[in-house]
Formats: C-alpha cells, sequence, structure tokens
C-alpha cells in the first residue's frame, strides 16, 4: 500500500470518527432534554395534584367554623376565609320573645303570634324540604299544613323570617316535622294564613338591627344567593352551576370593596384580601401564574384574571 493510499484511509477514519461524535453527542443531548422535560413535567403535574387537592378539599369538605379573628390549623386563601365567615354566620333561633321579636313579628302578620315548637327529626323525611315533608307526613297521619315563617336572627345585627310549612294536627297543634342541620330542637314559629307555596322559592323577610359594612354586605349576598336559587329552581331543588357559584363568590368579594371605598370600617382580613386581589397588585405582575388565583376562583391566576 502506497502513502496516498495509507493517507485515504486515515483521512476517512477521521471522517467517520468525527461523525461518530456527532452522532453522540446529538443523541445525548436528545436524552438530557427529554429527560429535563419529563422531570419538569412531574413536577409540573405534582403541583397541580397538590393545588386540586386543596380547591377540591375547599369545595368538598365540612367547611371549618371560623370568627372574624382566627382560623384553625393553617391559614386558608384569603377569599375563602371571608366567604366561610359570611357563611358560618349563621343565623339562630332567639332564645325567647321579646320585644325586637315582637314588632318584627308584627310587621309580617299582625293577627299572629309567634310561638316556639318542637323539632321531630324524622330520619326519613329530607332536610330542608318542609313543603313536601308535610304533605308526606299528613299522607300517614292525617291533619293538615300550616304555613308561615320561621324566625331566626343574629343578636343585634339583623333578624329574618324565613318561609316555612309545618305540621297541623286535628286538635290544633303545631309540629315542625323537618329534620334540621344545625341540631336545634325548636324553632320560632309565626303562622300565616295567607300564605302559600307554589313550587316557587319565596325571599326571607330581613330586617337590619344595626346598619354597618358588615350587614350591608351580608344582606346583598343572601339576596344574591336567593337570586341564583330562584333561576335554578326546578320545584324542589336548585342546581346552580359552579361556574355561576364562582361568579357569585367573586361578586361578593366586590360588595366589601365597594364598602372599603366609602371608607367604612372592615375587618382587617379582607382588607388584606382586597389588596392582594387589587388590579394594581395583579398589574405589577406580584401574583405568580401558577398560583391560584386571588379571585378566589379556585383555578390558576394565569387561565383566570392572568389571562
Amino acid at each position: 500500500m502506497n502513502l496516498y493510499t495509507k493517507n485515504n484511509v486515515k483521512i476517512r477514519c477521521q471522517y467517520l470518527y468525527f461523525i461518530l461524535l456527532i452522532l453522540l453527542s446529538s443523541f445525548a443531548k436528545g436524552v438530557m432534554s427529554l429527560l429535563t422535560n419529563c422531570r419538569a413535567t412531574m413536577i409540573m403535574l405534582s403541583k397541580e395534584l397538590k393545588e386540586k387537592s386543596v380547591v377540591d378539599h375547599v369545595l368538598v369538605n365540612e367547611k371549618p367554623k371560623l370568627s372574624l379573628n382566627q382560623t384553625e390549623g393553617k391559614a386558608p386563601h384569603p377569599v375563602n376565609m371571608v366567604l366561610k365567615m359570611m357563611e358560618n354566620l349563621v343565623p339562630e333561633t332567639p332564645a325567647e320573645i321579646n320585644e325586637t321579636v315582637t314588632l318584627f313579628c308584627n310587621e309580617i302578620v299582625s293577627n299572629c303570634k309567634p310561638i316556639f315548637l318542637d323539632v321531630c327529626n324524622d330520619v326519613s323525611l329530607e332536610p330542608c324540604q318542609c313543603f313536601f315533608n308535610v304533605e308526606t307526613y299528613i299522607a300517614s297521619n292525617g291533619g293538615s299544613i300550616q304555613y308561615g315563617w320561621a324566625i331566626y336572627w343574629i343578636p343585634d345585627l339583623f333578624i329574618e323570617a324565613e318561609f316555612h310549612a309545618v305540621w297541623k294536627s286535628y286538635n290544633g297543634s303545631f309540629t315542625d316535622v323537618t329534620p334540621r342541620t344545625d341540631g336545634e330542637k325548636k324553632i320560632l314559629f309565626l303562622p300565616d294564613d295567607y300564605m302559600l307555596f307554589e313550587g316557587v322559592p319565596i325571599e326571607n323577610i330581613r330586617k337590619v338591627l344595626k346598619d354597618n359594612a358588615f350587614t350591608r354586605v351580608l344582606l346583598k349576598s343572601a339576596k344574591l344567593d336567593f337570586e341564583l336559587k330562584k333561576k335554578y329552581h326546578n320545584g324542589r331543588y336548585a342546581h346552580i352551576p359552579l361556574d355561576e357559584k364562582i361568579k357569585a363568590d367573586k361578586r361578593k368579594i366586590e360588595f366589601w370593596r365597594e364598602e372599603y371605598l366609602k371608607g367604612e370600617n372592615i375587618p382587617e382580613e379582607i382588607k388584606k384580601l382586597l389588596y392582594i386581589s387589587s388590579p394594581m397588585m395583579i398589574s405589577q405582575g406580584n401574583i405568580p401564574r401558577n398560583s391560584l388565583c386571588p379571585c378566589g376562583s379556585g383555578i390558576k391566576y394565569k387561565k383566570c384574571c392572568g389571562k
């Protein structure tokens, strides 16, 4: 083999060596890129599952009792915290028939007086379905239906009357046959012979006892909830879509913002909420795009207010 042929073979071997190095390098880069993408995907899925579990806990689990200044365990999302505070301020049956209760009842029905009734927690009947429960009870025990108003209040804030029905026995005595979800053993009932249930929800009658930001927001929120219930009521139940509930929750937060802009004194937790969900905070880019949206929708900021 002459020198020229040897040089050609050597050059060809070098070319093959370099081509092999390039192929191996490309393959290695592809493998590293694939591993990096897989790792990023796993991290993203892990975060999404974690966020989803938090949202599911808020939407499905029983709401913890919260006060205006305290929470149990880890602090929840500010929006959910405020909404829970409002939801857990549940009106209760007055302990006695005082002057405030008497005047309120006279404004509704002037010719009847409120009376305390025992609650018969029949497990075969359904909570919050008094009109249908009484008809079912009559079919088995006779008697008749008596329409009227169940009286509740939050002392020093407001008092309200909820359209209600109880069972009337042959001797004229009344019994509330609808099971209670709050565990109360008695209700305060105001008979009303002029009212009838015709399958359409009837809004509660409310009277403010102390006019402040909290009562105004509470009553506007209750009215908003009733409008949704009436819109989706099918004669017995109201199946409200989740997106409608989210819109309503956003509107409730706006009620607080309106009061705040008026210069009203509101709880510190709500001030913090209004700050982090304000357009200025969002426009400054201080909210991570993959975090839960501060509006309380339960979805990522980038897919909600961050679009």
